[in-house]
Parts: structure tokens; C-alpha cells; sequence
């Protein structure tokens, strides 16, 4: 018959080109890191300074007084403004009784009546208020104590008198000088005890 031949022709693949060499894996270089740091601590308050402990504040100490010792003042009745006081006195010599303004400090003006009679002296207790002499219008004097009658005296609260024992004559206001007279009801002649504390140190 009628034969036919087929002429078949390869078709040929083009040959790729060459494929780039694999490379090994590459790591991605990670970013930086920061430092770890320590923690911070936290910045504390400022502290307050100390102070040295205050001392506490003490009241004010009231000064120390010198002790007291009671007296007696011998003073006018109807105001006590004038007293029995020592004038011109020294230790060895006699001195006149007299009234002056009252003051109760003025260890002058004070007096210990002791159960013997006498009135002694705060100033010094070896003297005493004494009736000079035994008439009326002798002075009453500051002198030695001695026991005698001339230096023990009455007071006779009722009529406010002062009486010297040794001839019963009271001590009479004689223009601020104290003298005997015959007791009467002048207001010369009527006085009053008062109690009374003063300083037990001489000055």
C-alpha cells in the first residue's frame, strides 16, 4: 500500500541555566541588647537630722527665804500705825524706847515676851524693856537684862494697858518717847499685842 513514513523530530529541552550554589543558612543577627541592669533601688526621703533630746522646761524656783521666827509687836491700839522701837542702839550702851512707823520686818520693832515678865529684844536677847527709874516721867529704856522688877511688865489686854510691875506706872506716849506715868484711860497709853513673824537672820 502506500506507505508512508513519519519523520519524528525531537524537540530538545533548552538547557536551564546554571542554578546559583546553595548557600548554608544564614542567622539574622538579632538587635542588640541592652545591658541587664541591677535594679534600682528607690531613692529614699531625706531624712530628717536628729536633734539632741530637748531638756524639758522647769518652772522658775522661787528663791530661798531665810526662816522666820515669831515676835511680838507692841503697837498703838487704835490704828497700830505706831510701835514700840529701839532708838540709837548699841550693843554696849542703853538705848530709849520710842514709837515709830510700824514695820513688820524691822527686827527693832520685835519682841519676846518671856514668862519671867521681860520683853527681850529680837535684835539681841540679852536686853530688855526696863523702867529707868520709879517715878513718873523716867524713861523706858532698852537695857541689860537682869531680872530685876523694873524690867517685868503686864499687859492688861481689857484696857489696853502696858504696866512696869516695879511700881504698877504704864508706859505713857510722851511726844513719841515712851515714859512712866500713873495709869489712866489717855489713848497714850493704850496699846495692843500683835503677833508677828520676822526674818530669824540679823539685818
Amino acid at each position: 500500500g502506500n506507505n508512508r513514513h513519519w519523520l519524528f523530530t525531537a524537540v530538545v529541552a533548552p538547557t536551564p541555566p546554571p542554578l546559583a550554589p546553595t548557600l548554608p543558612p544564614v542567622a539574622l543577627t538579632p538587635p542588640p541588647v541592652a545591658p541587664t541592669l541591677p535594679p534600682v533601688a528607690p531613692t529614699p526621703p531625706p531624712v530628717a537630722p536628729t536633734l539632741p533630746p530637748v531638756a524639758p522646761t522647769l518652772p522658775p524656783v522661787a528663791p530661798t527665804l531665810p526662816p522666820r521666827e515669831p515676835c511680838l509687836n507692841i503697837c498703838f491700839r487704835a490704828d497700830h500705825s505706831l510701835c514700840f522701837d529701839i532708838s540709837g542702839y548699841g550693843a554696849d550702851s542703853v538705848a530709849n524706847i520710842e514709837l515709830m512707823p510700824y514695820d513688820s520686818n524691822k527686827r527693832s520693832q520685835c519682841w519676846i515676851a518671856a514668862p519671867d515678865g521681860a520683853f527681850r529684844s529680837k535684835i539681841d536677847g540679852n536686853k530688855c524693856i526696863t523702867a529707868s527709874g520709879k517715878r513718873a516721867g523716867d524713861n523706858v529704856e532698852l537695857r541689860d537684862c537682869d531680872g530685876s522688877r523694873s524690867q517685868v511688865w503686864s499687859y492688861k489686854e481689857s484696857k489696853g494697858r502696858f504696866v512696869c510691875m516695879e511700881k504698877g506706872y504704864c508706859a505713857n506716849n510722851a511726844m513719841g518717847d515712851i515714859r512712866l506715868s500713873k495709869c489712866n484711860d489717855r489713848l497714850g497709853q493704850k496699846y495692843i499685842l500683835l503677833n508677828n513673824y520676822v526674818s530669824a537672820i540679823a539685818g
